[in-house]
C-alpha cells in the first residue's frame, strides 16, 4: 500500500503572463503505471514555462492510484523515459531534474478532485530548447496500476503554441459551420481525425485548446463565452496543421 506522503505548502505571489495555454478534456482518461500520452511535441511550444497547473476528477482506480498520480512530464526530447526535466504529480520519483506532489487528491476514493498549481524552480526555455515535449499520464509508476480522470483542465504558464503554417491540402478538407456563429461551431473534416484545436485572436495569443476523447473526424466548440471578433482555428492532426477563420458574432 501506499505511503501518505508529508507535503509542504508554500505561499507563492501570483505569477503574471501574458502567454498562457488552458487545455480542457472532458474524459474518461486511463493511464496505466508510467503510461503518458503527447501534450506538446517537438517544435509546437514558443516561451518560458513557470508554472503547470492540473484539476481532474478521479473515476476509477487500480491498486491504490491517486487523483494526484495524474501527472504534467517535461522531456528534453520525444523520447518518453526516466530523468526527465520536470514531473508534477505522481507517487513514484521519475528521476526528473524538477519534481513536485501535488497537494490535493492524495486518496484513491472515487470521485476525488485534483486541483494544483506549481511554480517552477528553474523555468524552461521552449524557445531556446525546440525540441522539449510535454505528456499527461500516470506517475505511479507500480506494475497492475491503473487510474481513470475526468473534467481535466491543464494549465501551462508562460508559453504559447508556435502558429502552424497553413497546410492547403489540410485545410481543404476541413468545413466550419456555422460561421459566423454565436454559440456553438462545427469542425468537420474529411477523413482526418482531429487531435486537438487551438483557438487565437487576430494577435495570435492563445485563447484556449480543445481535445477530443479520442481523435475524431468532427468536433463541436462552444465559442459562447468569447468576445465578438475574429478568431483563428488552429486544427492538429497526423497530416498536419490547417488554420480556419473564425468570426464570432
Amino acid at each position: 500500500m501506499k505511503k501518505t506522503l508529508l507535503l509542504l505548502s508554500f505561499f507563492l505571489a501570483p505569477f503574471s503572463s501574458k502567454s498562457q495555454i488552458v487545455l480542457n478534456a472532458p474524459g474518461p482518461i486511463t493511464y496505466t503505471e508510467f503510461q503518458f500520452g503527447p501534450l506538446y511535441s517537438d517544435n509546437e511550444l514558443q516561451g518560458t514555462l513557470t508554472a503547470v497547473a492540473l484539476q481532474a476528477t478521479l473515476s476509477a482506480s487500480v491498486n491504490f492510484t491517486y487523483a494526484n498520480d495524474l501527472s504534467i512530464y517535461v522531456t528534453p526530447n520525444s523520447t518518453l523515459d526516466l530523468n526527465g526535466l520536470l514531473q508534477a504529480g505522481g507517487f513514484s520519483d521519475l528521476g526528473a531534474s524538477e519534481r513536485h506532489e501535488w497537494t490535493s487528491g492524495n486518496t484513491d476514493v472515487i470521485g476525488t478532485v485534483l486541483n494544483d498549481t506549481y511554480t517552477l524552480i528553474t523555468p524552461l526555455d521552449f524557445t531556446a530548447n525546440p525540441t522539449y515535449n510535454i505528456w499527461l499520464g500516470n506517475g505511479y509508476n507500480d506494475a497492475g496500476t491503473s487510474g481513470t480522470w475526468t473534467d481535466l483542465t491543464i494549465t501551462l504558464t508562460g508559453v504559447s503554441e508556435i502558429p502552424a503554417s497553413n497546410d492547403d491540402f489540410v485545410a481543404s478538407t476541413f468545413n466550419i459551420y456555422p460561421n459566423p456563429s454565436s454559440s456553438l461551431v462545427t469542425i468537420s473534416g474529411n477523413n482526418m481525425p482531429i487531435r486537438k484545436v487551438g483557438i487565437t485572436d487576430i494577435n495570435g495569443r492563445a485563447i484556449r485548446t480543445e481535445i477530443p476523447n479520442i481523435a475524431t473526424n468532427e468536433m463541436t466548440l462552444d465559442i459562447s463565452s468569447l468576445n465578438s471578433g475574429v478568431y483563428f482555428l488552429v486544427i492538429d492532426t497526423e497530416q498536419g496543421n490547417a488554420v480556419k477563420k473564425l468570426v464570432k458574432n
